[in-house]
């Protein structure tokens, strides 16, 4: 799925509707996501190369200073 507003489709939410169909073995992080994004995610469905350094837009920005 592509989530364009995690305010409007929280992951925790969407990871949950795919659980009542189906198992979740992982999910990916495409570009950049802020913390807010991730907030109450599941942390028992790893992210297929997360890196919070490089995937948290807010830790991103930070290392540019």
């Amino acid at each position: 799925f592509n989530v364009h507003d995690h305010a409007a489709v929280p992951l925790r939410d969407l990871v949950a509707a795919v659980r009542s169909r189906a198992d979740v073995a992982e999910a990916e992080l495409v570009g950049l996501a802020p913390q807010a994004a991730l907030e109450g995610f599941p942390e028992d469905v790893p992210l297929r190369g997360f890196s919070p350094e490089r995937h948290v837009l807010e830790n991103a920005l930070r290392s540019l200073e």
